[in-house]
């Protein structure tokens, strides 16, 4: 990893990275941070991030790149989990029927739209308690115990939504407790975190961030465990047989809906296409689907160059990618893989001239909508005008369309919403802390957390899991969200998701430009 970041952009590339973030990030980036509890008045959590999984394997206390940011740790504190009446303590629910009465207020029924059959009672609660709700992360705080983090800005999203939820009462009466974990992204780091938030946090559901491969490894152990889980990207049959809830688009859609916008694009229509991809089974057949999406316009992909995680591809670089690519005639090169990979091809381009690559690329999601993104790219995706998608609007577009929902649906929320927890104008100022260093606005994706929300308070006061997946199976059109809406009523395939997409097209000075107006279906 450490030639990898020389590879990047000198001493600086460790921060670079700490700061990336995106509209939405890969696969629903909840966060990168180890650890932080967030309660309101009623809440017996302890507010701040902590780190699960460091790099020696045990629980600290600093966050991984930064010095000296002291946390709270203590599990059996009386803000703890493990605390009495914690989600994880001795008088946590478990799995009995929850109390009707939460904090001396009334039992809330369920929410039962018009020709609904009510939620079933009873169930498992593991992980509620009477004042809070537990549920677990898991994300590369490291990449293979390196401290690099890809999502420090959403992080920071997660850590104001939950808070603007908790200090306006919590979900019925109970506050929201959040436990992200180190997957160290790698797939014995994903089990190492399957096993510590299912069976030793014992949380109350689950959720995934950047990597397929991590996702599978949670998503099997969830299944085993019948806890449910949600994560968002993916290829849908393998998302589908694992039991998963997607969250965001999946990369089928994100793909199909790229080769419409290449095959109408002036810039890009009717070039070769090169693709250069994560070499795992969860990847591979995404480059299929776009190959078929493709070839309905008479293109298609010319050459797939796979890649390894980036820590294993450093030693050995991108020649014979390049190589490849050049002997191809490829024109486009659309990634689909990390964009610690993307920065260190498009660096190791331009190291000679002889080594100079003369296509252009493209992308949808992958993590590459992200500003921090286009730094480690060094500006070259900017002087290129490289245009993609995105799963969400640009978060500082123009007022006009922020603020219309038919356009960027609760962009205006996000907004309104970070600058309650935050301060004013802190959407568009620069955030320095222990997440990191990025724009306000970047934390936008932490917003997309609001997808559980309804399915909680729907519930009403009595939260089991069953209770929990049957109000997430009923959204029809739920749209509290910066995606598009998604909908589960009616069909078999949770693995879809939103299907909205919006333009960007990076500038110089490491930015983008929205170059739809708001987020739309087909090209």
């Amino acid at each position: 990893m450490d030639k990898l970041l020389a590879r990047l952009q000198g001493r600086n590339a460790a921060l670079l990275v700490l700061g990336l973030g995106s509209t939405v990030v890969a696969v629903f980036m909840l966060g990168v941070i180890g650890f932080f509890s967030l309660g309101g008045d009623d809440a017996n959590v302890a507010a701040g991030p902590a780190v699960e999984g460091g790099p020696l394997g045990t629980t600290d206390t600093t966050l991984p790149g930064t010095t000296g940011t002291t946390l709270a740790t203590d599990p059996n504190s009386p803000a703890g989990p493990n605390s009495p009446t914690g989600p994880t303590g001795p008088n946590r629910t478990g799995t009995t029927k929850p109390s009707q009465t939460i904090a001396g207020k009334p039992f809330v029924d369920d929410v039962t739209p018009p020709g609904e059959a009510p939620l079933p009672s009873g169930g498992n609660a593991t992980g509620v308690s009477s004042t809070s709700i537990l549920y677990g992360v898991h994300a590369p705080l490291t990449f293979n115990r390196t401290p690099v983090a890809l999502a420090g800005p959403v992080a920071r999203g997660i850590e104001a939504y939950a808070k603007y939820i908790n200090d306006h009462g919590g979900i019925n009466g109970r506050t929201i407790v959040a436990k992200i974990v180190d997957d160290e992204f790698t797939p014995g780091g994903a089990q190492k975190a399957a096993n510590s938030l299912i069976y030793d946090t014992k949380v109350f559901f689950l959720a995934g961030t950047l990597g397929v491969d991590q996702i599978k490894v949670v998503a099997s152990e969830a299944n085993k465990a019948k806890v449910p889980y949600f994560a968002g990207g993916g290829h849908e049959p393998l998302f589908k047989q694992m039991g998963l809830h997607q969250i965001l688009s999946s990369y089928d859609t994100h793909v199909q809906q790229l080769a419409d916008f290449l095959a109408s694009d002036p810039a890009y229509k009717g070039k070769v296409i090169g693709t250069m991809s994560s070499d795992t089974p969860q990847i591979q057949p995404v480059v299929e689907v776009f190959d078929a999406a493709l070839k309905k316009h008479g293109m298609s992909v010319k050459v797939n160059k796979t890649v390894q995680k980036p820590e294993d591809q450093a030693p050995q670089g991108y020649q014979s990618l390049i190589l490849a690519y050049k002997d191809k005639g490829v024109e486009v090169v659309v990634p689909m893989t990390d964009p610690i990979n993307t920065a260190a091809f498009v660096r190791e381009c331009g190291y000679a001239a002889a080594n100079s690559c003369p296509w252009t690329y493209s992308f949808s999601n992958f993590a590459h909508e992200g500003e921090t993104a286009l730094t480690l790219f060094n500006d070259e995706w900017g002087r290129k005008k490289v245009r993609g998608l995105a799963g969400a609007c640009y978060p500082n577009a123009p007022d006009a369309q922020i603020n219309n929902p038919a356009k960027c649906s609760n962009m205006k929320a996000a907004k309104e919403q970070f600058e309650a927890v935050k301060g004013p104008g802190e959407w568009t100022k620069q955030q320095n802390d222990t997440y990191g260093t990025s724009v306000g606005y970047n934390s936008a994706a932490g917003y997309q957390w609001m997808f559980f929300k309804k399915a909680m308070i729907d519930q009403g006061t009595e939260v089991t899991r069953e209770r929990f997946l049957a109000a997430v199976n009923r959204y029809n059109g739920y749209a509290d969200l910066i995606t598009g809406p998604i909908t589960y009523k009616g069909s078999s395939n949770y693995a879809h998701g939103a299907e909205k997409m919006a333009v960007f097209e990076a500038q110089t000075s490491n930015k983008y430009k929205m170059i739809t107006d708001g987020m739309v279906v087909g090209f």
